[in-house]
């Protein structure tokens, strides 16, 4: 948890350096603590959610089975990132899935949320909650589901 005002340190730093340093410390508590090992998937495809992924560590980005999103341009796509480096031959494919798809309804791997709240609700047509539309996976806040946005 951090709390940003225009005068703290967090206004001074770059979006992406806040993500990078909250990654960091998301994977040691949660992906190497209660969540060791396990395949977990993301909520979102968007520009917040790429960037997590690449702040991952490479053999945690292998962990990744499917990124979940809502837009139909996204879906059936495939997130491709290096795993060791930005020149690395050794990638990670990562699908992106419609939430409303029977492998994700099936799935029970844990979710990281990396869409804004705030952002998803103010778009345009966009009226249905995050919330909501995670909410329907079954998970429970703090055990299988963390926002991380």
């Amino acid at each position: 948890m951090y709390r940003w005002s225009p005068g703290s340190g967090a206004s001074k730093c770059t979006r992406r350096l806040l993500i990078e340093l909250r990654a960091q410390s998301f994977e040691e508590r949660i992906l190497d603590g209660a969540w060791a090992g396990r395949p977990f998937r993301i909520w979102g495809a968007g520009r917040d959610a790429r960037h997590f992924v690449r702040a991952l560590r490479g053999e945690t980005r292998l962990r990744v089975s499917a990124m979940i999103d809502i837009d139909p341009l996204k879906c059936g796509n495939v997130y491709v990132t290096p795993v060791g480096g930005p020149r690395s031959k050794v990638v990670a494919r990562i699908p992106i899935v419609h939430f409303e798809s029977a492998e994700v309804r099936a799935s029970s791997e844990p979710v990281v949320c990396c869409v804004s709240l705030r952002r998803a609700h103010d778009q345009a047509g966009a009226r249905t909650s995050v919330r909501r539309n995670v909410g329907t996976l079954g998970l429970e806040e703090g055990k299988t589901l963390w926002y991380f946005c």
